[in-house]
This record gives C-alpha cells, sequence and structure tokens, in this order.
C-alpha cells in the first residue's frame, strides 16, 4: 500500500471521500451498518472494517453498497480527482485518448436515454 500511496498520493484522498459519502447516505436513511451489511450480502464485521477504512473496500461489495444506498457518485466533491486526472491526462497521452473514448460512448448513452429528438434509430455507438 505504501508504494501505491507513493505512485497515487491522491488515492487515499479520493477513497477517503467516497468512504465518507457512504456513511452519510447510510446515517441519513438511519440505517444501521448491521442492516447495509445484511441486504448487501456482506459480513457485518467486514462491512465495518470498510466504513472506518481498516480494511479495503472489494470494488463488487463497494458497488453493491453504492446502488443500495443510491449514492450518485457524478456528484460528490472530488477537487482532487480533477486534479488528480489533470495530472494523468497531462503526463500520459493514451490516458487522454481513453478518455475522450468514454466521453464519447458517455454522450451517446446519454443522448439515447434522454430520447433526444437527434436519435437515429440504428446509430451505432462511438467506436473503441
Amino acid at each position: 500500500m505504501d508504494k501505491e500511496k507513493e505512485l497515487f498520493p491522491q488515492s487515499e484522498e479520493i477513497y477517503k471521500t467516497l468512504l465518507n459519502s457512504i456513511v452519510k447516505a447510510r446515517k441519513r436513511k438511519n440505517y444501521t451498518q448491521k442492516y447495509i451489511a445484511e441486504q448487501c450480502n456482506i459480513p457485518i464485521s467486514s462491512y465495518s472494517e470498510y466504513e472506518r477504512g481498516n480494511q479495503s473496500f472489494p470494488i463488487d461489495k463497494f458497488i453493491r453498497v453504492v446502488l443500495f444506498l443510491e449514492i450518485d457518485l457524478f456528484n460528490l466533491d472530488f477537487r482532487s480527482v480533477g486534479d488528480y486526472l489533470k495530472i494523468l491526462t497531462d503526463n500520459d497521452a493514451s490516458f487522454k485518448e481513453d478518455l475522450q473514448k468514454i466521453k464519447a460512448q458517455l454522450d451517446f448513452l446519454t443522448q439515447h436515454i434522454s430520447g433526444s429528438p437527434d436519435d437515429q434509430p440504428g446509430t451505432p455507438p462511438p467506436s473503441w
């Protein structure tokens, strides 16, 4: 983990932001850790450790909890994430290209989900 912190110095701050969003959402809904753990099929002892940051939250379990709590990850305050992505994109052209492709895919999906009048049935999504 120390080597990871050296490579990604802001990842700990991002992780804490994500954990805080889970705790706040759980408390806002008046759910206990035990209730979340049961609903998301996670051992209570593990869930408690995840929430406190004492144990890494496996991505599959993290996604289950986020979906169950209906947390909108796109509206979290991620100033550090934006700064971090800028560093990555400035230093890695292929990463920047990947982000542009992902953005094109998201724009395509957003347009089709919203039922925009510009929709053309059968229009293929942007290629990867």
